[in-house]
């Protein structure tokens, strides 16, 4: 049977999906399974800490990050340059002032996320402290974890879909795969899902607006790094033995906050992100 150019041009459209997809399956998984050969398995023989836990929690995305960048390196030449230029090599917004402004943006999404949990009384925190040397080497390990995660899917997966199948579909369809990416996260629910997308959806916004990469590993960071280390609220489930504030064990579930699973369990960011992406695109129209 002959099919027709439609039908083939359809074809086409999965099978290339399909790859670019099974491509960041293989380079999240195959990974993994190196991290947890030459970091998690050694580092697990040490005695419990709150480096430990960071360690074994972060530290494998650094096999993920290599693993990324050598792949588009050698199959997306022009995406790699994108990551790590700035200028006509890369990506304009590559700038270390907008790589912190990208901080700001992360760290203040999170405190507009916590306000509605806070005034219900959904959580409270008390003063613990950490050491400074403790404070940067979770940095380093959120920011690991950050940078693997946005080069793989606000980097090769976007940029690679919006190559062959424009904008739109890019910026939809990649925060569907990173939303899928979290589904095995411990505690996750429907809305947390729904979180997953939208923070996914509004990163890949941020990312076509600034034009930098750097910027959405930074409000990644920014994320992250407030919300479990210096808060010290559950990330995608992960409650860090070690930070600048500690939580009360007396939080309570809502819809504004997942007592076992954090904001991201609430609903809070799927508001919140939308409009601090609308902010940030109003600020550099008019700038």
């Amino acid at each position: 049977m002959i099919r027709k150019p439609q039908e083939r041009q359809e074809n086409m459209l999965l099978h290339q999906v399909f790859f670019v997809a099974l491509a960041a399956f293989v380079l999240l998984q195959g990974s993994f399974l190196i991290a947890r050969v030459l970091i998690v398995n050694p580092v697990s023989r040490f005695a419990d800490s709150g480096w430990k836990q960071l360690a074994v929690a972060y530290l494998p995305f650094l096999p993920v990050l290599l693993s990324v960048g050598i792949f588009t390196r050698i199959a997306e030449p022009e995406l790699f340059r994108g990551f790590a230029s700035s200028g006509k090599a890369g990506m304009p917004g590559n700038t270390a002032e907008t790589a912190l402004w990208g901080f700001i943006a992360g760290f203040a999404a999170i405190l507009f996320c916590s306000v509605p949990a806070i005034l219900r009384n959904d959580f409270s925190l008390y003063c613990n402290g950490a050491s400074p040397l403790f404070l940067i080497f979770a940095f380093t390990c959120v920011f690991l974890q950050s940078a693997a995660e946005e080069l793989l899917f606000r980097g090769y997966v976007m940029g690679a879909l919006r190559k062959r199948y424009g904008l739109v579909f890019a910026v939809l369809i990649n925060p569907l795969l990173f939303m899928l990416a979290h589904s095995s996260n411990s505690g996750i629910s429907p809305v947390s899902l729904l979180t997953s997308y939208t923070i996914g959806f509004c990163l890949s916004i941020l990312l076509c607006s600034v034009d930098s990469i750097w910027f959405v590993i930074l409000a990644h960071t920014g994320w992250n790094y407030t919300q479990n280390i210096l808060l010290g609220l559950p990330n995608s489930g992960l409650v860090s033995s070690q930070s600048v504030f500690r939580l009360n064990p007396d939080a309570v579930s809502s819809l504004w906050y997942d007592a076992s699973f954090g904001l991201e369990g609430g609903i809070a960011p799927i508001f919140f992100w939308p409009v601090l992406t609308a902010v940030i695109i109003l600020f550099r129209s008019r700038k």
